[in-house]
Order: structure tokens, then C-alpha cells, then sequence
């Protein structure tokens, strides 16, 4: 009786333990997700700024931005980054995009500058 009674507190524990482990997954996963939401929302000007620059005066429109890689170039100040975004783009009023665009940033202490810009066409699908 007395080993039914602990097996069955050890299951408990160990179940408690797995949905409290889930749990902070989840957390984890929406903290990520509104980190990388954050992020790239403070580049947005930035971001919009290269595109200008690689489309010249044309009117293109920017869709799905996501953030890619962020490495810290700095771990012990914490003040430069490089942060690797990637958007489609389009002619604007215009569906579907036409591009796949990746952008590489270097942020050092907010001051942004781009590193690299990548262009990729989408095929026309018929």
C-alpha cells in the first residue's frame, strides 16, 4: 500500500512537472514572438529606407517582414548587433509580391546601417 502510495505521488509530480514545463514553454514562445515583432518594428524605418534605396522612386509596397537572425556583436556591453530581416515586396496595390527581399543591419548603438541586401524574383505563376 505504501509503495501504490508513493508511485502514485511520484506520477503526480512528474505530470505536474511536464505541464508546468509546457507551460513556460508557451511563454516562452509568445515572449519570442513579441521580441521579434518588437524588433523589427523599431527597424521599420530602416527597412523601408533600403528599400527605397535598391527600387529607386518606384512605389513598392512591403509586406511580411520577419525577423531572420539577431547575433550580438558586443555580449559584454550589449551595444552592437547585426540583425538579418527577411519581407516580400510588390508593386504597390499589386498582389502577388513579386520578390523575396533579405536585409542584413548592423545596429551599433542605434545608429542602423545596412550591411547587405539580397534580391530574389518570385516566378509569375500563371
Amino acid at each position: 500500500m505504501v509503495k501504490h502510495t508513493i508511485f502514485s505521488f511520484f506520477i503526480c509530480c512528474v505530470l505536474l512537472l511536464s505541464v508546468t514545463s509546457i507551460s513556460d514553454a508557451q511563454t516562452d514562445l509568445k515572449s519570442a514572438n513579441t521580441l521579434e515583432d518588437f524588433t523589427t518594428s523599431l527597424l521599420y524605418p530602416a527597412i523601408e529606407n533600403a528599400v527605397k534605396h535598391q527600387y529607386g522612386k518606384k512605389n513598392i509596397s512591403i509586406s511580411d517582414v520577419s525577423l531572420i537572425r539577431t547575433n550580438n556583436l558586443d555580449p559584454d556591453r550589449n551595444t552592437a548587433f547585426v540583425c538579418t530581416v527577411s519581407l516580400h515586396t510588390s508593386l504597390a496595390g499589386r498582389r502577388p509580391p513579386f520578390a523575396v527581399d533579405t536585409i542584413k543591419f548592423k545596429v551599433n548603438k542605434g545608429v542602423i546601417r545596412v550591411l547587405e541586401y539580397k534580391h530574389k524574383m518570385i516566378p509569375a505563376t500563371l
